[in-house]
């Protein structure tokens, strides 16, 4: 059996040798929440919702163990980020605020990373399906634009942390952005990067011999959703809430409520596929290794 996790939106994937040596996961995929901080209000008062949600297609559900509370996901999110669907009709979602997760019986640490250097001409001509999106160089780099940065301990602790998905033994790449636009407008996220393109999404994989469970761990309570399909496919979003955000808000302003401090990006309009000079409803994730 197949499982295939995307990750997509603001999150922060951590990618850590030191932490399997402390007993964590050598890969972990934080969802970001920009407005849970009264402190930097003055930051995040016109950003709408980033809904930390996983969302499968229905048909996939054998059984739920545990609270069943699902999230409605008409006018909550775009069809189109759910494998180029036309209708979220047939798909449903749990929220995974202030949640762990992982998949079932998955202590393993061998976590494979797809690397390489990333053919950014191949963006050129707006052919997104024509590029190879596997290397994970195509997810913007903290330790890049802030070399020598340390995350502080306890960051799976910051408000802003939505979520964590904890990836245990399988392969992890980039993937063809969910949204088109993100990888088609040529950004500078940091002095002396770019303009380039980047991608908005990840890629787990692996293949499991039984059939696959996630746990959505809460302090008070656990949810398991058990699936009876050998092909199974998770999204796992933190992109905005069409309902409440606010289309022309850049997202990247919201990158400075994190430990690192990045600067607003430039865009390079006369390179971009689309006539865009603002992220719009697209939000990029960062990766940081230790």
């Amino acid at each position: 059996m197949s499982v295939r996790i995307r990750f997509a939106g603001l999150t922060f994937l951590h990618l850590s040798t030191t932490g399997v040596e402390k007993g964590y996961a050598a890969g972990e995929v934080a969802l970001i929440d920009p407005s849970a901080a009264d402190a930097h209000r003055d930051l995040v008062k016109d950003v709408g919702s980033h809904l930390p949600l996983l969302v499968v297609k229905e048909s996939s559900v054998k059984e739920v163990e545990g609270p069943d509370q699902r999230f409605p996901l008409e006018g909550a999110i775009r069809a189109n980020w759910l494998g180029g669907a036309t209708s979220v009709a047939g798909f449903v979602g749990w929220s995974l605020s202030g949640a762990t997760v992982s998949l079932a019986n998955d202590i393993s640490k061998k976590l494979t990373v797809i690397r390489g250097t990333p053919n950014r001409d191949s963006v050129k001509g707006c052919n997104l399906d024509k590029t190879d999106w596997k290397s994970i160089e195509w997810i913007p780099s903290a330790n890049v634009a802030a070399p020598g940065l340390e995350l502080a301990p306890y960051w799976r602790t910051s408000p802003h942390i939505a979520a964590r998905f904890v990836l245990g033994e399988g392969t992890l790449s980039s993937t063809t952005p969910l949204e088109p636009n993100s990888g088609q407008i040529p950004i500078s996220l940091f002095p002396g990067d770019g303009p380039k393109a980047y991608s908005d999404a990840l890629l787990f994989e692996k293949t499991v011999v039984f059939e696959p469970a996630i746990t959505i761990h809460r302090p008070a309570s656990r949810t398991m959703i058990r699936f009876d399909t050998t092909d199974l496919d998770v999204w796992v979003l933190s992109l905005d809430d069409p309902n409440h955000s606010t289309p022309s808000f850049d997202h990247f302003v919201l990158y400075s409520l994190l430990p690192w401090r990045f600067r607003v990006p430039e865009f390079d309009p006369k390179n971009a596929c689309l006539d865009y000079k603002q992220t719009s409803g697209e939000c990029f994730g960062m990766r940081y290794e230790d």
